[in-house]
Order: structure tokens, then sequence, then C-alpha cells
């Protein structure tokens, strides 16, 4: 998925935070300023232009219209790779293989390379970005439902570092699975009550927006491409947006026939979905088998595939 919680809370201190230190300074600054003139180095400044050649060229690709913007990044797994490789032994190295960490976790389906990327940054001599490599290891642990694993690693870094308690939400919401949800009805864009519970469908797929904007439909229409042809139906909870604007981009959707809208902008609609399940994440996902139970949360295009089939 492409906004979480989780990934807005890194990008924040990606953006945000400078610095260095110990687990805890880190936390606050885990990204020093890699592009003061400290060196004379040939080596180190070519490696601080690929790196400062990389980061505007991801910045420019987040920029794009959500569909472009993501074929963009998507693309960009040998260009990071190959900046990693230019900041070897640099102190920009240890920014290098975050990102490409970062960006492993996001864009490969299968998780491929995930741990290879934080071993090398844990290794590394400087202490820089190694705590948030370690958060960024535990959603990578939820990712392959290794959840006991991911709550261990999970729990001293939110007692240590205040910012990083969101990892025990995203724990809490993973320790779900298993478990029976009641999906109670709500308003569809008409205004007319649906019950998503009342589908034929052996499988329901809840996807959460807080708003329902362009990377909304982009990441609706990605998830409609998975379960096509497949037992499985699309139920979007929305909690702000324009009824007729949420209609109009229904009807560009391919597929869209697998697909309900429950728009709930008030507390007392679909309180059932939105609030007894309260999920740490935004957008979110759910997903409920025939007998109603969680199969998965936070279940990704490239995860669904997998547990459809």
């Amino acid at each position: 998925m492409l906004v979480v919680r989780s990934l807005v809370a890194l990008a924040l201190l990606l953006l945000l935070l400078q610095g260095c230190g110990a687990a805890r300074d880190e936390a606050k600054n885990p990204f020093p300023n890699a592009f003061e003139p400290q060196s004379i180095d040939p080596k180190a400044r070519a490696a601080e232009r690929a790196l400062r050649q990389l980061e505007d060229e991801i910045a420019v690709s987040r920029a794009l219209e959500p569909a472009e913007s993501y074929a963009a990044q998507q693309k960009m797994g040998e260009r990071i790779d190959a900046t990693v490789e230019r900041c070897v032994d640099t102190r920009f190295e240890n920014k290098a293989v975050y990102l490409q960490a970062q960006w492993r976790v996001q864009f490969n389906d299968d998780g491929r390379g995930v741990d290879q990327a934080l071993d090398r940054l844990e290794a590394l001599p400087t202490p820089i970005l190694k705590v948030s490599g370690k958060a960024l290891r535990v959603q990578h642990l939820l990712r392959q439902e290794r959840v006991v694993t991911a709550r261990t690693r999970a729990e001293p870094l939110a007692t240590d570092i205040p910012e990083f308690a969101y990892l025990l939400d995203l724990v809490r919401w993973h320790e779900r699975t298993g478990g029976i949800v009641e999906s109670g009805p709500g308003p569809g864009l008409d205004g007319e009550l649906v019950d998503p519970a009342q589908a034929t469908e052996r499988f329901l797929l809840y996807l959460h927006f807080a708003v329902w904007d362009d990377q909304a439909a982009f990441t609706t229409s990605r998830y409609l491409k998975v379960i096509a042809g497949n037992d499985c139906r699309l139920i979007v909870v929305i909690r702000d947006g324009s009824p007729k604007r949420v209609a109009d981009d229904r009807a560009k959707l391919q597929g869209a026939d697998q697909c309900t809208f429950m728009l709930c902008r008030t507390k007392a609609e679909g309180q059932a979905v939105l609030e007894a399940w309260s999920p740490p994440l935004d957008p979110w996902t759910i997903l409920l088998d025939g007998k109603r139970r969680i199969v998965a949360v936070e279940v990704r295009p490239g995860d669904l595939a997998q547990v459809l089939r």
C-alpha cells in the first residue's frame, strides 16, 4: 500500500529530522546533513553528488500523478542499487542503504532483498539511521507474518523512543488475524444502507480511505485488477468525500461491479466497520473469508494475489 501511518512517520523522519548519535538522538535526528562541506575526498564528493541526484529524482517521481508516480518509483530499484555502490565506504552509505531497504519494502512484492539491505545497514560502523532501519524491519516482519518476532523487536523500540510507538499499534493490528469481525452495514453512495455481510463472494476485502482523492481512486484500481475473476468482493469504505466525485470515479474503474462503496462520513455511520476495528494506519485493508474471519490485514495488491490463490 502506498500510504500508511507507519510510512508517513518514516517519511516525516526522512524529511524533517537531521542528526546522528545514540538511539534516542537518532529518533529525533536520524538524517544528518549529509551535504555540508566536510570532506574534499573525491570519492566522498562523487557519492554526495550521486545521493543528491537520487533524492531529487525520488522527489520528482513522488510529485507526479498517482499512476505515473507509482510507475516511476517502481522502476527505480536498479538506480538505487547503483547509488548504494557509489556510496560504499563513505559517510553517505548509511542513507543510501536505508533508501534501498525502504524501496524494497514498498515495491518488492515478495520482500526480496529487504533483510540483506537492513543487515548491511546494521553492520555499517556509524549509528546513523540504524534505529530507523530497525523500525523498517518490524514492518517487514509483519508482512512476513512473523508477528511474534515483530513484537519482540517493536517493544524495546517503542519503550525507548516514543516516536516509534506506532509500531506496537501495527503489531496489535496484525495480531487480530484469525479473529472474527462483524462487518456491519453502512450507507452507500446513494444514502441507502448496504450490508457487505450479505455478499455472496467467499472473500471480502475492506479498503478504507480517510479521504477520497486521485490517490484513493488509483489504489482502488490496483486492488480491482487483482480480484478480477476471483471469488472476492472489494468493500471501499470512505470517511470523507463527495458522493458525486466517488460515483464519477467509480464509473471509470475497470471491474467496479466487484466493488461496493460505503461513504461513512459521520461517527454513527459504519461504526462497526470503522471504530470496532480501530486500524492504526490509512489507508488500511482487512481480508475476511467465507466465515468472516480475518485472513490478513495490511494486505497489499501483490500479497492479495497470493492469498486468493
